[in-house]
């Protein structure tokens, strides 16, 4: 696998806010301040947490697709649905 260099990390500021950092550069960042209710706010935190830690592990996740594609390829199977989604996946995540 690809050597990654540096991963894409999780950091809750505070309850509403939260950011996806790498290295001390943001990939992003969410806040729930002006969303949040006493009713909503443990949901709609549980909600970024999880969308986040995904998010956080795209680039781990773009490395997987792309060697598992090469090992299609290898055993000449990347003619197979597998094969269409990977390539698919991996021309989505690294078009512009």
């Amino acid at each position: 696998m690809s050597d990654i260099k540096q991963n894409w990390e999780v950091v809750e500021h505070s309850w509403s806010d939260t950011s996806i950092m790498c290295g001390d550069k943001t990939i992003c960042t969410m806040s729930i301040y002006d969303e949040a209710t006493e009713e909503t706010q443990d949901e709609l935190e549980d909600e970024v947490s999880r969308n986040f830690k995904l998010i956080a592990s795209a680039p781990e996740l773009l490395e997987a697709c792309k060697e598992a594609l090469k090992e299609l390829q290898f055993h000449n199977w990347q003619n197979t649905t597998t094969g269409f989604l990977l390539e698919a996946v991996i021309k989505k995540a690294t078009s512009l």
